[in-house]
């Protein structure tokens, strides 16, 4: 049977119509996506502050955390496929968040392959319990996994795009295709932790810390190297000081560990000094075990590359073996510590970038790598530039 001209355009601009229609839907709904990922990336920021203070603020803002992350995952899956609606999606993101945002948008390289060890084990729509499903796993299972947070894999799946896998499913991580990076030597996979410039200001004088439950009344001073008074602080204070290396006091001086439990005064604008002399960078000065990784070699690790950092950038990957502290003393030897600059920024890389394997893969660059990083870092790294003078 033959349909008439007339039917045949009414079915071409009903099914015309139809898909407009789901297109004004998917860009509405990215367009929500995004009023609430803003949203929830400005609660966020205003938990940051107090969520070290206690653990009631320490978990609301770990739910917040995670909240951002699963709505960034979503506005990312409907972006990367590069047809009409996914710019005009990241048109917005641009428009209401901002160009660096909008930059950090790329496909992600695909890290590893996750084999499933356990059975009746699911992949839910987010990195929480009680998620949505939208797979379900056997035994056996290869997972090609595109990043991770703490406890959990996101994995790409052929059917339903991405999902999460939580750590305890997984048995066992391999490399897939990637290979060692051309050039790049591979070092032991290492135990990330992290340390900051401790800030004075609106730090609690009482409650636990390092072991030691503190009343508020201990006072201690703050001594050069030479042994004259810089600052009298709470003893709560003075023990997270000694801890982190460096910090900023009430009055706004900066100060950082020099020796014999003393400290020397910082120059303007810099956020601690480093064993090798260089100020510290955030995000990209690792402390290390000096038996393991020598200092002032720079390493590449390829878990952070492309991660929206919470001071805006962009990361490329880079950091450099500057520092290293007390904490070193005894502990196994594949551990690093990450400069973050600020304590409530810990959090959010343990949530970013720790896989919930609990190590990163990490590679010692070539030597031009290395004086192109030192080049393009060489304004924030100090004045005096010590670790230019690289021994061969």
């Amino acid at each position: 049977m033959r349909m008439g001209c007339g039917v045949l355009l009414f079915l071409g601009f009903a099914m015309g119509a139809s898909q407009l229609l789901a297109s004004e839907g998917a860009i509405r709904g990215g367009e929500s996506l995004i009023d609430s990922y803003g949203e929830t990336m400005e609660y966020r920021k205003a938990l940051a502050p107090v969520q070290e203070w206690n653990d009631s603020a320490r978990t609301r803002f770990r739910e917040v955390q995670t909240r951002e992350l699963v709505l960034w995952s979503l506005i990312h899956d409907l972006v990367l496929p590069g047809d009409d609606i996914s710019e005009i999606v990241k048109y917005r993101v641009k428009e209401q968040l901002g160009e660096t945002v909008s930059e950090s948008i790329r496909p992600e390289p695909d890290l590893a392959v996750a084999v499933v060890e356990a059975a009746g084990g699911v992949v839910l729509e987010g990195p929480v319990h009680g998620s949505p499903i939208r797979a379900r796993l056997s035994p056996g299972d290869r997972l090609r996994i595109d990043g991770s947070t703490k406890n959990w894999y996101r994995v790409l799946l052929v059917e339903t795009g991405r999902g999460w896998v939580h750590a305890s499913l997984v048995g066992r991580v391999a490399d897939d295709g990637g290979g060692d990076i051309p050039g790049y030597v591979r070092i032991n996979d290492q135990d990330p932790t992290y340390y900051h410039t401790a800030r004075e200001a609106g730090f609690p004088v009482r409650g636990p810390l390092y072991g030691h439950d503190y009343d508020g009344t201990e006072r201690r001073t703050i001594q050069a190297p030479d042994g004259h008074a810089l600052a009298e602080t709470s003893g709560r204070y003075f023990a997270l000081l000694l801890m982190q290396g460096s910090g900023i006091l009430e009055d706004g001086r900066g100060v950082s560990y020099a020796s014999n439990r003393r400290f020397e005064i910082m120059p303007e604008g810099c956020k601690g000094i480093t064993a090798t002399g260089n100020w510290v960078v955030p995000f990209h000065t690792f402390a290390v075990n000096r038996r393991e990784m020598p200092y002032r070699e720079v390493y590449f690790v390829p878990r952070s590359v492309g991660l929206l950092l919470p001071n805006g950038e962009v990361h490329d990957g880079f950091w450099f073996a500057h520092d290293t502290g007390g904490a070193f003393q005894g502990t196994p030897r594949h551990r690093t510590d990450m400069y973050v600059d600020r304590a409530e920024w810990v959090g959010w890389m343990e949530t970013h970038l720790v896989p919930s394997h609990g190590r990163i893969e990490v590679y010692r660059v070539d030597r031009e790598t290395h004086r192109e990083v030192y080049e393009k870092y060489k304004d924030q790294l100090g004045p005096s530039m010590p670790s230019m003078r690289r021994d061969s």
